[in-house]
């Protein structure tokens, strides 16, 4: 099971709730008042059965993907708003991450560990990257992560590691023997975090990956590199640590919601988001984490992706077929900041 599932998992009674009620064909918008310090944010309910992942290449595009009943849809951002939802494609595996270096231009892996690329509003034929990601079926296949349309790196839960090099994927390549790669990031070609369920991370520099070492005690869900080369990474504790230069950080304690995988994204070195199944979002601006707040009524959160600029801008997806994108003080959705 991927951390994006644990936390659906997690969020299983409010899922059912709102898909009792019916999907809507059209985004519904509600914001809320932050406490001071923190982002606010704007809720907008899709017809997406339940969100997976969600990308933003800059804070004028976005992609989020999700599925319903064998069929996996996404949505997209313009700037403005969230557009109605799409299919990508059906009964292939779910789309299980997203990565989205450029406006416009997006790779995402499913389930079963095959890519596809979107380009110019339209999906590339599936490439199955890995022919066995992980037991158990239909496997377990965990990330992606693409520094440009030219280099992509994906993990899963047999512990490899497959390469895109604009052109081609690599065979799995076996990265950590004992455990399942949860995450991975990549701050640049060739600069690639990946973490896994026993709190090891691997790291990969030029075409060479390290021995996964331990800098947790229990299993880390998300991670996020900024292209300064430190990274942020958050486990099933609600802890962040940092790592910078070879050398990670002890565990701190940022969210206290039990049994609440959290994921997090970093838009610059010191400025990152992170969600979690009970709908609340911290923030770490200026080297200190900002108490929780509810974002999300419902609950549920399974990602968030952040991009910098002016303003930081930042999105984030639920269990429940919900987008969430923050917003300036007067409400409207910041527009600042490059991708």
């Amino acid at each position: 099971m991927t951390p994006r599932r644990w936390r659906r998992c997690l969020c299983a009674l409010s899922a059912l709730g709102l898909a009792a009620a019916g999907a809507v064909s059209a985004p519904l918008t509600s914001a809320a008042v932050p406490p001071a310090g923190a982002l606010a944010w704007r809720l907008s309910s899709t017809a997406v059965g339940a969100f997976n992942a969600v990308a933003c290449a800059s804070s004028r595009f976005c992609l989020a993907v999700g599925w319903s009943t064998g069929t996996d849809y996404y949505v997209t951002y313009n700037g403005r708003g969230w557009s109605v939802a799409r299919v990508a494609e059906q009964y292939e595996g779910e789309m299980e991450s997203v990565s989205c270096p450029l406006d416009g231009w997006c790779a995402v892996i499913t389930d079963l560990a095959a890519v596809t690329v979107f380009q110019g509003g339209h999906w590339s034929k599936l490439t199955t990257v890995d022919p066995n990601p992980g037991p158990p079926y239909p496997g377990i296949a965990a990330a992606i992560s693409c520094s440009s349309a030219r280099y992509c790196v994906a993990v899963d839960g047999q512990g490899n590691a497959e390469t895109y090099d604009g052109t081609t994927w690599s065979g799995p390549r076996l990265v950590d023997p004992d455990y399942p790669l949860n995450a991975v990031s990549c701050a640049a070609a060739g600069k690639c975090t990946a973490v896994d369920g026993r709190g090891q991370v691997a790291v990969l520099s030029g075409a060479s990956w390290s021995a996964p070492r331990p800098v947790d005690a229990t299993a880390i869900t998300g991670v996020s590199c900024a292209p300064a080369s430190s990274c942020t990474a958050v486990d099933l504790l609600g802890r962040a640590i940092i790592g910078s230069g070879g050398r990670w950080s002890a565990p701190v304690a940022i969210d206290q919601a039990a049994a609440s995988p959290l994921s997090v994204s970093c838009a610059t070195e010191a400025t990152c988001v992170a969600v979690d199944a009970d709908g609340r979002e911290t923030s770490l601006s200026s080297g200190h984490w900002i108490a929780p707040q509810v974002i999300d009524p419902a609950g549920g959160l399974v990602d968030v992706s952040c991009t910098p600029g002016p303003q930081v801008f930042c999105a984030a997806v639920d269990g429940s077929g919900d987008v969430l994108t923050s917003t300036d003080a007067a409400g409207a959705d910041q527009l600042s900041g490059g991708g």
